[in-house]
C-alpha cells in the first residue's frame, strides 16, 4: 500500500526584491537579491494553498544571524501574525510584523510588512516561517545600517551628503604635499559584483569573529564597533586582511600601489584567493578600500587627506626632529612627519563618550597600519570633535590622532660630543589643508578647523595644553615657558622672533626631468652685520617623511647685512637627484645657519619640493596669453627638449611638446550665460583630463565651439585654453653654444589636424575641423587668430604684416616666407611593428646655385604626451642640394634598434636640421611623426547571437618577428556580453608560430555591442582588435 504524501501549506513566496531594494537604496547593488536596511519596513507575499486563519492557526517566524543565534544577543528574533509570541523579556533587536490590509486571507494571500528594528546586528539573516506545524525557509535577507532612518546610530539628516557619502561610487583623494596639492580618482566601486558577500566576509575573517562569534556577531549592531572592525581587516598585519603595505624595495612580486585606481579589484582578488592579502597598498589604498567597505555597510564615510602628518611615536603630542652638524635629517628618530596621510572619516552617534551627543558626527578611523590599538592594527573611530577640544583622555586612539594634526615639533641639533640643542620649536607644522573631496563636486573641500582652532591663535595653544594634561593628568599647563612632558619640552604658546629669518622663494616650478632652482633667503632685524655658516643639504624623501639618500650638501660663508636682504641661490641638477627620485615622493631642502660670532644661535628651515610631472605643471604668470607654441633645439646633438605653451591670462602651462593626440568630449546644449540670441548654443567643449586648474578646479569648460571658431578668447569656461589647443601657432629656436636663441622655423599649422569624431549612425570618422577654426592659412583664420590675441589681451593691437609682439614674444606672421630649401618626407613602406621603418628624406631648392648642406637626422621615441623618452638613433650626413633636381636621401630604422625603446612609447619622430654651409645661420627644419602600425589579431563571434544564450569566439594572433615572444597575456572584454573579463597566459611564442584562442560567453543585454581582444608581450604592448556583436532575443 502506497503511503498518502502529505500535501504542503504554502503555494510560495514573493519577496519584491526590485521594489524592496528601491525603497531601501539597494537597487544599485541587486534587484534579485533581497537587500534592506535595518528600522525600514518591506514587504513580502506569501501564498498559502488554504486559508489564512490566525485563532486557529497563527504564522509564526523567526530571523536569525550567525552560526550561535540568541534572542538575549539580539541575533535571533520571534514574532508572529497575530502578535502572540512571548518572548524573553531580555530579549535584544526584536522584529515585528504587520499583515497588510491588501492581503485576502480567505484565499491564503498574505502581504506581510516586517521590520528589523534601528538597533538589529547587520549580515545575512534566514527567515524560516512556520504554519500548521509546517516549517519553510522564507528568506535570506541581507540587512545593512540604514542613514535614512533617524533611529540608527548612522543616520545623517543631508540628503546631498547621504548621495555623496552613501550612494556615490566615484570619488577623489588627494595627494602631494601642502604647497603641491593634487587629486587622484578613485573608483569605491561600493556596489560592483559581490561586493555584499566581499564585506560579510571580512566581517567574519576578524579575529573577534573567529575567537567568539557569537558575541562578535552580536556586536554588529554597533557602528563603532563595525567600523573598528574593518580598520583592522583593511591591513593583514594580524589578522587575514586584505591589504599588504610597503613603502619602500621592489614591488615586483604584487602591484605597486600607485597603479591602483579603485577598491573593487583588490577586494575581488582578496576574496578569490581564499582571504590572502593583496599586494601592495599604501595610506590612500587602505583608505579608499575602507571608503567603499563603509558605504556598502550602509556607513556615511568620506577620504579625508592630512598635509604634513605627524607620527608620535611615544604618544607625547610632540615630535622630535634631529639633525646632524650640516642640517642632514638624521635616520634613526623614533618621529616623523608625512608629506601627507589619509585616513577616513565615518559618521555615526558616540553615546559611549556622551549622552548628550556632544561627541556625535565624523569619526577618524584610520586602516594603515601604524600602532596597535588594544593590541590590534587599528586606529579610531577617533571623535573629531574630541580632537578639536583636545579631549586626549577619549576613546578611541583621539592622542593619536590629535598629534597627527596638531602635533608641535621640535628640531634638535646633534654635535660631535653627542649632545643636542634645541635649535626650531614650531607649532605650525603639523596638520595643513585637511583636504576631502566637496559634496556634489569634484572641488577640494579644506575641512582644517573642523580639527583644530586657527594655528597660533590663544584658542588653539590652550587646547594644546589642555590636551596635554588630559593625556597626563599629574602635568598642569603654565602660563609661561616650556611645558615638561616625561623630561621632554615642549615649545612655549609662541616661539620667539628670531635675529635671522630665512625663506624659500621659488626660481621656478619644480619639473621633474629639469633642474630645480630655488633662492635662500636670509634677512635680519638688527642693526649689525652677522658673519654666517651656512649648511645646505638636499635629501631624497619617503612617502612617510623619513630621509632616503642625501643628494647633496653645501656649506657656504656669508656675510649678512643689516637692512639687506642676502640671497643663495641653490641649484639642484636634474643629474644629480633623478637615480634618487625614481622611487621617492619629495625633495628636502634644509638649511642650517650658525651666527659665527654667537655658536649658540643656530636658526633652521627646510622647504618640501614636490616635482611636477608634465604636462600638469602650472605656474602663475600675470603675462597676456599668447597663443604661441616655442620649441626649443640644442645644436649641439638636435635634440627636442621643451615647449612652452603659454596659455591664458594668469597661468602658463609647460606641457613639453605638443602631444600626438589629446581626446576630449563635446556636449550639447543652450548657453544663455554667454549671449541671449542663441549664438553660442550647440556642441561645447568638456575635456577631464587634469591638465589645468579652472576655477581653482581640475576640470575644463563648457567651452562654445562656436567660440573657440571665433576667436572669442573672452568667454567663459576655458575658451583660450581649447583655442591654443586646436589653433596655436608654433616657433621652433635653436639654442647656440653661447645660450642665445635663433628663430629657425615658424609654422601657422602644426597645431590642431584632423579633428575627428564617430560618424551618425555609422563607425566612419568624421571630420570636424571647421567647426573648430576656418580653412589653416586663410585670411579669415589668420584674423581670427589677431582677434582671438587682442580679445585676450585688449592692450595688444593686430598688425597687417610682420610678427606680432606680446609682452616681448614673437607669434609667427599670418604667413610664413617660402624657405629656399624644401623639406619633405616620403614613406616608402606603412611602418609596421615587427619590421624596419623605411622612409625617404627629400630636399629641394627653388634658387640656381649647388647648396653644400649638413644634415642631421635624429629619431627618438616619443611618449604620448609628446616628450621625448630616449634617441633610437642619430646620423649626419654631407650632400650637395643641386638646382632643379631634388636630392633624395633614405632613412632606415631598424626594428632591432628600435624594438626595445618603442615598448613603452606612443610613436617615432624623425626630425631633421639641415644647415647650408656657405650661410650657416641659414637653417630648416622638418619633423615626421611615425606611429607604427600594430601586427594584425583577429577576433570573429559566431552567429546569430541570442540574448542569455550561449555563443562562442575566437581569436588569432601570429608572432611576425623573428625572435621569441615573451610574458603572452590575452585579454577579452566586452560589456553586455562578457560577465568579467577573460585573461589567459600562453608559453612562449616562436617566430612565425601562432595562438588559436576559443572561448565561449552568455550575452546578457540586447542591441549592437563591442567585444575587445588585448594581446600583450615582451615585443609587443597593448594590440587590440575588436568585433560588432548584435544580440538579439
Amino acid at each position: 500500500m502506497t503511503a498518502d504524501v502529505k500535501k504542503t501549506v504554502y503555494k510560495g513566496v514573493d519577496l519584491h526584491c526590485q521594489t524592496n531594494n528601491t525603497e531601501h537604496h539597494t537597487s544599485e547593488i541587486s534587484v534579485d537579491r533581497l537587500i534592506v536596511r535595518r528600522g525600514q519596513p518591506f514587504t513580502l507575499t506569501l501564498k498559502l494553498t488554504q486559508c489564512f486563519n490566525p485563532d486557529l492557526y497563527p504564522l509564526n517566524i523567526v530571523a536569525m544571524t550567525g552560526k550561535h543565534p540568541s534572542d538575549v544577543r539580539g541575533t535571533m528574533s520571534f514574532f508572529s501574525v497575530p502578535d502572540r509570541v512571548q518572548g524573553s523579556p531580555s530579549a535584544k533587536a526584536v522584529w515585528k510584523i504587520a499583515l497588510h490590509k491588501s492581503s485576502t486571507p480567505l484565499t491564503g494571500l498574505l502581504n506581510l510588512t516586517i521590520t528589523p528594528p534601528a538597533d538589529t546586528p547587520i549580515g545575512e539573516y534566514l527567515m524560516y516561517v512556520t504554519h500548521r506545524d509546517e516549517k519553510m525557509l522564507l528568506a535570506t535577507p541581507v540587512v545593512l545600517f540604514n542613514p535614512w532612518c533617524p533611529d540608527d546610530w548612522v543616520f545623517l539628516s543631508d540628503g546631498e551628503q547621504r548621495q555623496e557619502y552613501v550612494m556615490n561610487e566615484q570619488g577623489i583623494i588627494y595627494q602631494g604635499s601642502g604647497s603641491y596639492i593634487s587629486p587622484m580618482n578613485w573608483d569605491y566601486g561600493q556596489f560592483e559584483d559581490n561586493m555584499v558577500d566581499i564585506c560579510l566576509k571580512m566581517l567574519d575573517m576578524n579575529n573577534k569573529h573567529l575567537n567568539d562569534p557569537a558575541d562578535d556577531v552580536s556586536a554588529r549592531c554597533n557602528p563603532i564597533y563595525v567600523s573598528r572592525v574593518v580598520s583592522a581587516m583593511v591591513n593583514c598585519n594580524d589578522d587575514r586582511g586584505v591589504l599588504l603595505g610597503r613603502w619602500e624595495g621592489s614591488f615586483c612580486d604584487g602591484v605597486p600601489p600607485f597603479q591602483w585606481n579603485g577598491s573593487h579589484a583588490i577586494l575581488k582578488q582578496w576574496i578569490n584567493t581564499d582571504c590572502s592579502p593583496v599586494k601592495y597598498g599604501q595610506c590612500w589604498v587602505f583608505a579608499g578600500v575602507m571608503c567603499s567597505v563603509m558605504r556598502l555597510l550602509g556607513i556615511p564615510c568620506r577620504v579625508v587627506t592630512n598635509f604634513e602628518s605627524a607620527h608620535d611615536n611615544n604618544s607625547n603630542l610632540i615630535i622630535d626632529v634631529y639633525h646632524a652638524d650640516y642640517g642632514v635629517r638624521e635616520k634613526e628618530s623614533p618621529d616623523s612627519i608625512w608629506n601627507f596621510h589619509v585616513w577616513v572619516e565615518g559618521w555615526m552617534r558616540r553615546p559611549d563618550l556622551a549622552k548628550d551627543g556632544k561627541y556625535d558626527g565624523w569619526q577618524v578611523l584610520d586602516p594603515t597600519p601604524q600602532e596597535k590599538s588594544d593590541g590590534v592594527y587599528c586606529c579610531g573611530p577617533a571623535s573629531v570633535t574630541g580632537i578639536l577640544n583636545g579631549d586626549t583622555d577619549l576613546k578611541y586612539d583621539v592622542p593619536f590622532v590629535f598629534a597627527e594634526v596638531n602635533a608641535d615639533c621640535i628640531d634638535w641639533l646633534i654635535k660631535a660630543d653627542g649632545s643636542k640643542v634645541n635649535i626650531l620649536s614650531d607649532t605650525k607644522r603639523v596638520g595643513q589643508n585637511i583636504s576631502t573631496k566637496s559634496v556634489g563636486s569634484n572641488k577640494r573641500m579644506d575641512i582644517t578647523n573642523s580639527y583644530k582652532y586657527r594655528e597660533g591663535s590663544e584658542k588653539e595653544r590652550s587646547v594644546f595644553k589642555y590636551a596635554v594634561t588630559r593625556l597626563s593628568p599629574n602635568v598642569k599647563p603654565v602660563e609661561s615657558g616650556p611645558i615638561k612632558v616625561n623630561d621632554e619640552i615642549t615649545p612655549d604658546c609662541i616661539t620667539p622672533l628670531p635675529q635671522v629669518s630665512i625663506r624659500f622663494e621659488e626660481v621656478s616650478k619644480p619639473m621633474n626631468g629639469r633642474d630645480v632652482s630655488l633662492k635662500l633667503v636670509l634677512g635680519t632685524v638688527g642693526n649689525a652685520a652677522r658673519p654666517l655658516s651656512i649648511n645646505i643639504s638636499v635629501q631624497a624623501m619617503r612617502h612617510n617623511g623619513s630621509p632616503a639618500v642625501t643628494i647633496q650638501t653645501e656649506v657656504k660663508k656669508e656675510t649678512l647685512q643689516p637692512g639687506r636682504d642676502l640671497s643663495i641661490p641653490i641649484l639642484v641638477p636634474f643629474l644629480a637627484y633623478n637615480k634618487h627620485m625614481v622611487k621617492c615622493e619629495s625633495m628636502k631642502v634644509s638649511v642650517m645657519v650658525t651666527d659665527k660670532q654667537k655658536p649658540n644661535n643656530i636658526y633652521l628651515a627646510a622647504q618640501d619640493i614636490v616635482l611636477l610631472n608634465p604636462p600638469i605643471s602650472i605656474t602663475v604668470s600675470r603675462k597676456p596669453l599668447s597663443l604661441c607654441l616655442s620649441i626649443y633645439h640644442l645644436s649641439s646633438d638636435f635634440v627636442q627638449v621643451s615647449v612652452t605653451l603659454v596659455k591664458s591670462c594668469y597661468y602658463s602651462l609647460d606641457v613639453g611638446p605638443s602631444l600626438n593626440f589629446h581626446v576630449w568630449v563635446e556636449g550639447w546644449m543652450r548657453r544663455p550665460d554667454l549671449a541671449k540670441d542663441g549664438k553660442y548654443d550647440g556642441w561645447q567643449v568638456l575635456d577631464p583630463t587634469p591638465q589645468e586648474k579652472s576655477d581653482g578646479v581640475y576640470c575644463c569648460g563648457p567651452a562654445s565651439v562656436t567660440g573657440i571658431l571665433n576667436g572669442d578668447t573672452d568667454l567663459k569656461y576655458d575658451v583660450p585654453f581649447v583655442f591654443a589647443e586646436v589653433n596655436a601657432d608654433c616657433i621652433d629656436w635653436l639654442i647656440k653654444a653661447d645660450g642665445s636663441k635663433v628663430n629657425i622655423l615658424s609654422d601657422t599649422k602644426r597645431v590642431g589636424q584632423n579633428i575627428s569624431t564617430k560618424s551618425v549612425g555609422s563607425n566612419k570618422r568624421m571630420d570636424i575641423t571647421n567647426s573648430y577654426k576656418y580653412r589653416e592659412g586663410s585670411e579669415k583664420e589668420r584674423s581670427v587668430f589677431k582677434y582671438a590675441v587682442t580679445r585676450l589681451s585688449p592692450n595688444v593691437k593686430p598688425v597687417e604684416s610682420g610678427p606680432i609682439k606680446v609682452n616681448d614674444e614673437i607669434t609667427p606672421d599670418c604667413i610664413t616666407p617660402l624657405p629656399q630649401v624644401s623639406i619633405r618626407f616620403e614613406e616608402v613602406s606603412k611602418p609596421m611593428n615587427g619590421r624596419d621603418v623605411s622612409l625617404k628624406l627629400v630636399l629641394g631648392t627653388v634658387g640656381n646655385a649647388a647648396r653644400p648642406l649638413s644634415i642631421n637626422i635624429s629619431v627618438q621615441a616619443m611618449r604620448h604626451n609628446g616628450s621625448p623618452a630616449v634617441t633610437i638613433q642619430t646620423e649626419v650626413k654631407k650632400e650637395t642640394l643641386q638646382p632643379g633636381r631634388d636630392l633624395s636621401i633614405p632613412i632606415l630604422v631598424p626594428f632591432l634598434a628600435y624594438n626595445k625603446h618603442m615598448v613603452k612609447c606612443e610613436s617615432m619622430k624623425v626630425s631633421v636640421m639641415v644647415t647650408d654651409k656657405q650661410k650657416p645661420n641659414n637653417i630648416y627644419l622638418a619633423a615626421q611623426d611615425i606611429v607604427l602600425l600594430n601586427p594584425p589579431i583577429s577576433i570573429t563571434v559566431s552567429s546569430p547571437t541570442r540574448l542569455n544564450c550561449e555563443a562562442s569566439g575566437e581569436v588569432v594572433f601570429m608572432n611576425p618577428v623573428d625572435e621569441t615572444l615573451k610574458d603572452c597575456t590575452l585579454t577579452l572584454t566586452g560589456s553586455g556580453l562578457l560577465k568579467e573579463e577573460i585573461v589567459k597566459t600562453f608559453p612562449d611564442l616562436k617566430p612565425n608560430n601562432r595562438i588559436h584562442v576559443k572561448f565561449f560567453f552568455v550575452p546578457n543585454k540586447i542591441g549592437d555591442k563591442t567585444l575587445v581582444a588585448n594581446f600583450d608581450c615582451s615585443t609587443f604592448r597593448h594590440i587590440k582588435g575588436s568585433c560588432s556583436v548584435n544580440v538579439r532575443l
